[in-house]
Parts: structure tokens; C-alpha cells; sequence
């Protein structure tokens, strides 16, 4: 069917990803003087301790990765690739999730497979999958954010309008630049909402 086939390139989309990325892991402990990587020593530390890092703390990042690199760890993975592994799986999701919003958009699955493609293979959305940061979840929360987003715009739903607000506030909570986003959210669905609970919706 049309629907298995678009999931099936998009998902395909995300393993190439995954292959591309994994080409440049970054495996060993950071001794990088890049901007980039400023924070990914603390990280692949503080994971693998199951420590905390800097202000905000980074809670749902180090909730989530410390257990991930631990599993890995069992597995024989060393802990400073275990973090970066965590970083690729994120960012390969976001860049899955960015495709389908593309395709959700245009009904053309291959520009959304080529824009996609081109959203992976920007400098930065690809350094931020190698390394242990924490912007490859920030991106996979906001591509899920605005999926709800388009879902609530064509249609109000309170369960779907809780769950865009659970997933908002872990967002903020995960990294406060998510914030940024939240009013542009809240003025393109108060008209759908308003609609939604007004007399005549009720009648």
C-alpha cells in the first residue's frame, strides 16, 4: 500500500543515517578543541557514572543515556562510544521524524526523502550525531512536537493536546531553547482549540 511504502522509505531514509553517521562516531574519550565538542567529555563521563552535568543537568538526557551506555557497557561497548551511539540514535530518529513532517506537508514522499536526506547530511545536524550532546534528542522531541502540532491543527483532540503538552514540558526540560517554539505552537492552535469547545462544537 502507499502508506507502507512512504513508512518504508522513510525508515530506510533513517538507516542510511545511521550508516553515515556511524562512520564518524566518535569512540574514544573527547580531547577535541572544537566548539562542537565543548561539552561532550562531561557527557561521556557523567553517563557513564550515572552522574549529573552542568547547569540545567540535562535530566531526561542523563535519565535516559546513563541506563543506554550501561546496557552497552554489559555488551562490551566502551562508554564513551555507548554516549555517541545514544547521540546517532536520536538524530537518526529526528531526521526520519523531519521527513515524514515533510511528506505529512507535500504528499511527495521523495522530496520529503530528499530534503530529509539533505537535513542529515547538514554539517551540524551531522557532528551532533556523532558526538555525546544533547541537541540529536532535542531535534527528535521537536519533530515529534510538531507531528502532534499538525495533528491538534486539523483536528482538536484533549488526549492528543495532553500528550503535546507532556511532550513540551520534557522538551523544556530536557533543554529550555525548545521554549522558543512553544508560543508560535500556542497561537497556530488556539483557533482549533477555540473551535473545539465553543457552544456551537457542543451542540
Amino acid at each position: 500500500s502507499q502508506p507502507a511504502r512512504s513508512v518504508a522509505v522513510f525508515f530506510f531514509l533513517a538507516l542510511l543515517a545511521v550508516a553515515i553517521y556511524a562512520s564518524t562516531l566518535m569512540l574514544t574519550v573527547s580531547g577535541s578543541d572544537s566548539p562542537y565538542t565543548a561539552d561532550t567529555g562531561e557527557f561521556q563521563v557523567a553517563l557513564a557514572e550515572w552522574g549529573t552535568v552542568h547547569h540545567t543537568g540535562y535530566p531526561l538526557y542523563m535519565l535516559l543515556g546513563s541506563p543506554f551506555v550501561a546496557a552497552l557497557r554489559v555488551a562490551g561497548v566502551p562508554p564513551s562510544a555507548g554516549a555517541s551511539i545514544f547521540s546517532l540514535i536520536w538524530e537518526a530518529a529526528a531526521v526520519g521524524g523531519a521527513s515524514l513532517l515533510i511528506f505529512r506537508l507535500t504528499q511527495n514522499r521523495w522530496l520529503a526523502f530528499a530534503i530529509g536526506l539533505t537535513f542529515a547530511l547538514t554539517r551540524s545536524i551531522w557532528i551532533h550525531a556523532s558526538i555525546a550532546e544533547v541537541y540529536s534528542m532535542s531535534m527528535a522531541i521537536t519533530a515529534a512536537m510538531l507531528w502532534l502540532t499538525l495533528d491538534l491543527f486539523e483536528k482538536w483532540d484533549d488526549k492528543r493536546g495532553w500528550a503535546l503538552a507532556l511532550l513540551a514540558g520534557l522538551g523544556v526540560a530536557h533543554h529550555r531553547l525548545i521554549a522558543i517554539g512553544l508560543p508560535v505552537i500556542g497561537v497556530l492552535l488556539l483557533p482549533s482549540a477555540l473551535a473545539h469547545y465553543s457552544p456551537q462544537s457542543a451542540q
